[in-house]
């Protein structure tokens, strides 16, 4: 029988040496420091979502009872000025100024209306004698 080989493994150190030095308790303090930062960022943000959801619902508090909104206030304040505004003019025309623009607008109207047709024969025959000079 043919004599087999063995092959020698070179002996790797270990990390023992490494663990007698290693020390736990900065480690420890290092993860407590960690997990400090993530429970703060996480306190924060869930500090953040209780607030705005506190606010949304003293909104929709606020729209159930309409007189004590901001919107109420401003919608009151825009209805004195306008009343203030339009109260203390007077009238722009008097009754002869009204009649003069009536007749006015009934002229405007009757002549837009009348001449439709008279309209519509002059540009027919435009476009035939256009038509006709063209060939």
């Amino acid at each position: 029988m043919p004599k087999k080989k063995t092959v020698q493994q070179k002996k790797t150190k270990t990390s023992e040496s490494k663990n007698k030095n290693f020390d736990f308790y900065n480690r420890a303090s290092d993860i407590n420091r960690r997990q400090t930062w993530m429970w703060l960022g996480v306190g924060t943000v869930l500090i953040t979502i209780i607030f705005f959801w506190i606010w949304s619902i003293k909104i929709g508090f606020s729209s159930l009872s309409w007189q004590n909104s901001k919107e109420q206030q401003i919608i009151s304040n825009i209805k004195n000025n306008w009343q203030e505004q339009f109260s203390d003019s007077k009238p722009i025309l008097n009754d002869e100024e009204k009649i003069l623009v009536q007749n006015k607008l009934k002229t405007i109207f009757n002549q837009n209306t009348s001449p439709i047709t008279s309209t519509v024969t002059s540009t027919t025959s435009t476009i035939s004698l256009i038509s006709t000079t063209t060939n």
